[in-house]
């Protein structure tokens, strides 16, 4: 059971403390920062457009010729569960990764270690009030600050240029940033 602030997460099979959920550093998530992932928002304990985020890591997964991790034919009720578990209140935000598994090499996990399922709740962040009361501001950060892969069809893990536009707009004061990839798309 999760101690103090931890919450439970769902966990390559298994429900655990959110601090104590590990991806093993022969996963290719570790390794090369291959993982896909949705983030939902859950709104009086149900994740908001669930079917359409489900669907699209779905497609990638086929796209990606990733078999389905364990618990993938449940995963709903995994969500389901998640939020009884954490009971987030009004709101919180839904997050579930699909890693690339370990060893071998190339996209797709060898059968002997496939991609794991790790789904876990966090509590929404809220602007402060004064975002609200300054509004918003659109700030264009330099070339190359987004995605420049055009993997809008999905969402990867290895977002190592996000963070550093991110940390860009963060620095000039924003609370959240849209990143636009180098096809125009919100990445």
């Amino acid at each position: 059971k999760p101690s103090g602030k931890d919450t439970w997460t769902w966990a390559h099979g298994r429900w655990t403390g959110r601090s104590r959920a590990t991806v093993p550093l022969t996963d290719r998530a570790a390794r090369e920062g291959l993982s896909l992932f949705e983030t939902a928002r859950v709104r009086q304990g149900k994740a908001l457009r669930w079917p359409a985020h489900e669907a699209r890591l779905a497609r990638a997964l086929r796209d990606w010729k990733w078999p389905a991790p364990r618990g993938w034919s449940g995963v709903a009720k995994i969500i389901a569960e998640c939020v009884r578990r954490n009971r987030p209140g009004a709101e919180a935000t839904l997050r579930v990764m699909v890693t690339g598994g370990g060893e071998g090499a190339g996209w797709a996990p060898p059968a002997s270690s496939p991609s794991r399922l790790y789904v876990e709740l966090l509590p929404s962040r809220r602007p402060s009030h004064e975002v609200y009361r300054r509004g918003v501001a659109v700030i264009c950060l330099p070339p190359g600050s987004a995605d420049s892969t055009g993997f809008s069809r999905w969402k990867v893990g290895s977002r190592a240029m996000q963070a550093w536009a991110r940390h860009g707009a963060r620095r000039r004061g924003a609370f959240e940033c849209l990143l636009r990839g180098a096809r125009g798309g919100i990445v």
